[in-house]
């Protein structure tokens, strides 16, 4: 994985990775000491796991800069947001493709970043859900009114 890395360095300015628990998706990907040893560029982590708290102080060490919880996976979402900031870290959303964009809103000004994936969380090689568009196209202004430093993405695989 770490040529790989090395092949695509001159074309990214940060890498994504995808953390699963096996709980609240059923695969299970990537632990802190391989993220910590592909340590190359600053590191985005999706948690996409059952109780994202447990994970933050590992990951961070492992040298995540930005991560990105579930809402419906925070028993008090403030609270997990805040727990990201005190490490150093920018704080994202994560909303599946069912997702409500009222999730991101209810919190858009603490928020660095949103992420709304276009396909269902978990698994490789689905096609893209083009329902989340608009959804995506109404955070976008609601944002750029409320929170213009926000960074948005969809993924779509």
């Amino acid at each position: 994985m770490a040529k790989s890395l090395q092949m695509v360095n001159q074309y990214t300015d940060f890498y994504h990775f995808d953390v699963m628990d096996g709980h609240y998706v059923k695969n299970f990907l990537f632990e802190p000491d391989m993220i910590r040893a592909l340590r190359d560029r600053p590191f985005e982590i999706h948690l996409m796991v059952e109780k994202p708290n447990l994970f933050l102080s590992m990951f961070h060490e492992a040298g995540g800069n930005v991560f990105f919880v579930h809402p419906d996976t925070c028993p008090d979402l403030l609270e997990t947001i805040g727990a990201i900031k005190r490490l150093g870290a920018k704080a994202g959303v994560a909303l599946r493709p069912e997702d409500s964009i009222s999730r991101a809103t209810s919190v858009l000004e603490q928020l660095d970043r949103v992420l709304v994936l276009g396909v269902k969380p978990g698994f490789e090689n689905q096609s893209f859900l083009d329902f989340v568009l608009p959804k995506i196209s109404k955070l976008k202004r609601i944002a750029m009114k409320r929170q213009p430093n926000l960074l948005m993405a969809s993924w779509l695989l």
